[in-house]
């Protein structure tokens, strides 16, 4: 498995590299369920400071991202956002 290494430093999978391919509505509305799961870890019974932090970092890649990507789809620096808001959401 190739790794590469995106513009914020986070060595990624080439699959996991950023992409214009989903369409920008479909990566808006994953973001906003994603956005939910942040918002439940934060009041889960069993939670903890690095899922409180995760769940914290995710909304806020995702604050930043999805405006961007939903304004222009084929903003790379802004699907970045997205995906590193997702890789703290499967972490918490």
């Amino acid at each position: 498995m190739e790794i590469v290494r995106d513009t914020l430093g986070w060595d990624l999978p080439r699959a996991a590299a950023p992409s214009v391919k989903p369409p920008a509505v479909t990566t808006v509305t994953s973001g906003l369920n994603a956005m939910a799961h942040a918002a439940e870890a934060l009041y889960a019974q069993d939670r903890t400071v690095a899922t409180d932090g995760l769940a914290l970092e995710g909304l806020a890649a995702f604050v930043t991202g999805l405006p961007r990507v939903l304004a222009n789809p084929q903003d790379l620096s802004a699907r970045q956002d997205t995906q590193r808001g997702a890789l703290t959401m499967k972490s918490t």
